[in-house]
């Protein structure tokens, strides 16, 4: 059910799932309140509207905000030789038109964030019909272990705020920060997200 749902990355191979080391510990720390998550669009709003700074009814807290758009994109994990992580960004915008945008802690101008910054797994938000030109890469392929590239599958990456130079708004790159692998990345993510909400919320 949780990978059937989106919740939890796994691999299907010769009728066995493979789940990347990790991804286990990390599902378990990502907050999940009893309702339910919200859909795709209406997360992205709620996302827009916090990026913009415009006042955000609800939900009001940290955990509330991560369970209701934790289903904005669908999660894969990747595998890429470290050589071409500085490159895929680019890669992925050259052959596809744009369809790619930075998030994660790239996205995210703050001094905490830049402690961490050079260990964390990268993030790329990606249309769904250009994952295959990441693949195209023979050194980028899916994760049935030691992922190291977060990538997130959106039907309209038009609906992703966005911030500058290809980069998701600040908002958006501390939600990713707190669903990291990395409990120091999540902790710095959870912070600066709850200074943001306190100043938007009403």
């Amino acid at each position: 059910m949780l990978i059937g749902d989106g919740d939890l990355f796994a691999v299907k191979q010769a009728g066995a799932w493979f789940v990347p080391e990790g991804e286990i510990s990390r599902h378990d720390a990502v907050p999940r309140p009893a309702h339910r998550p919200l859909a795709s669009v209406s997360a992205w709003r709620l996302l827009t509207d916090l990026a913009e700074g415009a006042p955000v009814a609800g939900p009001v807290t940290v955990d509330d905000l991560l369970g209701a758009v934790r289903r904005r994109g669908t999660r894969r994990l990747l595998s890429a030789h470290r050589s071409r992580l500085p490159h895929l960004t680019t890669i992925a915008t050259d052959r596809n038109d744009g369809q790619c945008l930075v998030g994660g802690m790239a996205a995210v101008d703050d001094a905490q964030a830049r402690l961490v910054r050079d260990v964390a797994m990268p993030d790329l938000y990606v249309n769904a019909a250009a994952l295959a030109a990441l693949l195209d890469d023979p050194y980028v392929q899916p994760a049935e272990r030691d992922a190291n590239l977060v990538v997130r599958l959106t039907d309209d990456l038009a609906r992703v705020p966005t911030g500058t130079d290809g980069h998701v708004a600040a908002a958006v790159g501390m939600v990713d920060m707190c669903e990291s692998f990395d409990a120091r990345v999540r902790l710095i993510g959870h912070n600066i997200l709850t200074t943001l909400i306190a100043g938007t919320t009403r």
